[in-house]
């Protein structure tokens, strides 16, 4: 069954491709600006690395060959803010534009499992107590893309002149303030003296931030101040690869480990009010 993604790209690609009432439009520069809400749901973060210890608080078979770990990232509306340079012909609009979307997030732990997939289960009888912290601040996407857009003439619209688009580029997906703190410590003897408890902590803080292919789907609607400025409302629905990166860790029992994450389901809406201004 279509989703939703696919039944407006299909529209807008009927409406790019098929449409034979277009505005007439004279071949003009001009300026855009939007801004408002902009709606992502919720993230998947994804991550693991190799370390092949088995920590006093979790039950292993045999030594570990790393650990992978899964949190929803639940978004706030965030907000969006596009700017565009464009040019006008043949009832076509080809614009050069960025935006910036951002959104605060809050991270809710989904699972852990070992590397290979078997699930991680807790020592009942350890002596040892655990404690453990994790963050993200907020994602945010910086946008440099290519736009066409095709403007449409509506009789029983009036003024008001709909229009459809699509773009495609590369956008900057930044993960701010990505913490995780765990600390163990000794509920009582016996506890391996040689190997103190807080010999298993690790520590990490750090921003993410990777450049990946983007594109977007709009329909919107503009109406004609007079003086070559017009203002209007456009949807958007933009796509946006995953982000996936290495890094390091402030405290960690082995020297030099590294983790990898991966941030996905980056997709959201937009709802823009637009002003443009003719600059010729």
């Amino acid at each position: 069954m279509p989703t939703v993604k696919h039944r407006l790209i299909s529209t807008i690609a009927l409406l790019l491709c098929g449409a034979t009432s277009v505005v007439a439009q004279d071949s003009d520069w001009y300026i855009a600006l939007s801004a408002g809400p902009d709606w992502a749901g919720t993230l998947k973060q994804a991550g693991f690395n190799g370390d092949n210890i088995c920590y006093p608080t979790n039950v292993c078979t045999s030594e570990p060959t790393g650990y992978r770990w899964y949190y929803d990232l639940e978004t706030d509306v965030g907000r969006s803010i596009d700017m565009a340079l464009g040019k006008t012909m043949m009832g076509f609009r080809l614009e050069l534009g960025f935006s910036h979307t951002s959104s605060e997030t809050k991270q809710v732990f989904t699972g852990i499992s070992f590397l290979d997939g078997s699930p991680l289960q807790s020592a009942q009888d350890s002596n040892y107590t655990f404690t453990d912290e994790a963050s993200v601040d907020g994602v945010s996407i910086n946008s440099l893309m290519v736009s066409a857009y095709r403007d449409f003439k509506v009789a029983n619209l009036g003024r008001f002149i709909p229009y459809a688009g699509i773009g495609a580029g590369l956008a900057q997906v930044e993960l701010s303030d990505l913490l995780y703190r765990s600390e163990y410590g000794c509920s009582g003897d016996p506890c391996d003296a040689e190997l103190p408890a807080a010999r298993y902590n690790s520590h990490q803080e750090v921003s993410l931030s990777e450049t990946v292919f983007s594109m977007h789907l709009t329909a919107g609607m503009d109406y004609p101040l007079g003086n070559g400025a017009s203002v209007g409302l456009k949807f958007s629905y933009r796509l946006t690869g995953n982000l996936k990166q290495d890094a390091g860790y402030l405290q960690h029992p082995i020297p030099d480990q590294i983790n990898t994450t991966k941030i996905s389901d980056l997709d959201s809406w937009s709802l823009g009010f637009t002003i443009k201004y003719k600059i010729n």
